[in-house]
């Protein structure tokens, strides 16, 4: 079998996924969906990597005459790239996959979109389409990403989604062809053998700090502000922290004394320990899908604080396995967060709740085999035991 990605090359969600496959000797390849990106450290070796090199020629780059006047002096013809679509085309038409398989939308699947539209009136591989977390909930009320939303969902065989919200609003948008739900675009956890104990004892708070066009991170922190007596003694971890957001933290440390740190960079491994030391995560966004601080949270132990905004509901009963709360009502927000920190048996019993949901969800062989059982099951191999001959 012969599967070619098209998705993000830097992202470990892209890495996780693809790295499901590599006992199955199947032959994989990865296009970016990023121009001039370079893959995650941690991508396989024997992963037939596509890079995406700048494009010189592109009339909409601010420096297009310069760049015209060097590449016709200094650069044969033969050196600059096609357009993203013409590469892509390329690549589907040497290797001739069973299938393409596009993870997240405004970038990847818009791809596999304008090359299919293009390049491809006929005969095209199947097209299994990942959706990522805000690709359409939040996107789909954007004018500018309407039309190419409803021609992806027109055109894409097989709607791969994080929970059953956005297969909700891809039939709405139209799509009405085959849908899977998985609830992580990165594939299964390694769960830990026993449950995590004594939350209430662990003085850590774990805070998403990004501030951008759907993360909020500085009502995350002014919820902080509003509960900071009761956050002495507390380490609070910033973490994906921005220039406002660490603005408001340096407030809170100047003017309430808090303990907060704000680390240049976590990777996901760090992220996980983390969890294991926290009390509670809380992650405000004002569109998100299944979000993985909330998972991460909900297997190490932490209680999640996660806005309505997500597919959290899919995943927690507010009041016990955690607190769903609305985007912008900083006071409740700070409410929750007091139940949270005064409220040991809230935060043991939501533990163990979180514990077997995941495991019982999410569990890393698990994922596995049904990844493995999907390829299978659409290219019409009945054995997904056979996978090495597939």
């Amino acid at each position: 079998m012969k599967i070619l990605f098209v998705a993000f090359p830097f992202s470990i969600h892209t890495v996780r996924w693809i790295e499901q496959l590599n006992h199955a000797h199947w032959e994989v390849h990865l296009y970016s969906s990023h121009r001039g990106a370079q893959p995650h450290k941690d991508l396989a070796t024997h992963i037939k990597y596509h890079s995406n090199p700048l494009q010189l020629d592109k009339k909409s780059n601010r420096f297009f005459k310069i760049i015209q006047k060097v590449k016709n002096k200094f650069l044969p013809a033969n050196a600059i790239s096609n357009t993203p679509e013409q590469e892509l085309a390329a690549i589907v038409k040497e290797i001739q996959p069973n299938i393409i398989h596009s993870l997240e939308s405004q970038h990847a699947g818009y791809l596999v979109s304008r090359t299919k539209q293009q390049f491809f009136e006929n005969e095209f591989p199947l097209w299994v389409h990942s959706n990522w977390g805000i690709d359409l909930h939040f996107f789909r009320n954007d004018e500018a990403h309407k039309k190419p939303l409803h021609y992806l969902l027109k055109n894409i065989d097989v709607f791969i989604a994080e929970g059953q919200r956005d297969v909700l609003l891809a039939k709405q948008m139209g799509f009405n062809n085959k849908h899977f739900v998985f609830p992580s675009v990165g594939g299964g956890f390694f769960i830990p053998a026993k449950q995590a104990y004594n939350i209430a004892g662990r003085k850590v708070i774990l805070v998403k700090g990004t501030q951008d066009i759907v993360r909020r991170g500085l009502t995350a922190m002014a919820a902080i502000g509003k509960c900071a007596n009761a956050l002495q003694g507390y380490e609070i971890i910033l973490y994906n922290s921005c220039e406002e957001t660490r603005a408001a933290a340096d407030l809170l440390i100047m003017n309430e004394g808090l303990h907060i740190s704000y680390p240049e960079e976590i990777v996901y491994k760090e992220m996980i320990a983390l969890n294991t030391k926290a009390r509670i995560s809380l992650c405000i966004n004002l569109s998100d899908g299944l979000p993985n601080a909330m998972v991460e949270a909900m297997m190490m132990g932490a209680f999640p604080i996660q806005t309505n905004t997500s597919l959290a509901d899919e995943w927690i009963i507010d009041g016990k396995g955690g607190f769903i709360v609305p985007v912008n009502d900083v006071a409740l927000i700070a409410d929750r967060l007091m139940q949270a920190l005064t409220n040991d048996a809230l935060v043991e019993n939501a533990a163990k709740i979180n514990y077997e949901k995941i495991a019982a969800n999410l569990e890393y062989g698990m994922i596995l085999e049904k990844t493995i059982k999907m390829y299978m099951q659409l290219l019409g191999y009945n054995n997904a035991n056979n996978i090495a001959d597939a």
